[in-house]
């Protein structure tokens, strides 16, 4: 800890703000990765064509690292995962 009387605010905001990320890591959303087996039969041409346009707007953005693309690719993959989920209850 660091006595306060003597130390800089600057200091005081640096070590405050090193335990607050420290403290966040235990809170972070775990982000479980999905990966569509394409060997499916229900993983069809529309999943297909729509994965892989999803992955041209990804590297789209990814060149160009604009806000528009970003949405583009956003929306793509929204529409991409709710198609999968879709396809996988009623193949």
């Amino acid at each position: 800890m660091l006595d306060y009387d003597n130390v800089s605010i600057e200091t005081v905001v640096n070590e405050f703000e090193g335990l607050v990320k420290t403290c966040s890591a235990y809170f972070r959303k775990k982000k479980k990765k999905v990966n569509y087996n394409t060997n499916e039969p229900w993983f069809n041409v529309e999943c297909r064509r729509l994965k892989r346009d999803t992955r041209k707007l990804l590297n789209k953005f990814r060149v160009s690292g604009c806000d528009v693309d970003l949405n583009l690719y956003l929306q793509s993959k929204y529409t991409f995962k709710g198609l999968c989920k879709s396809k996988r209850r009623w193949p």
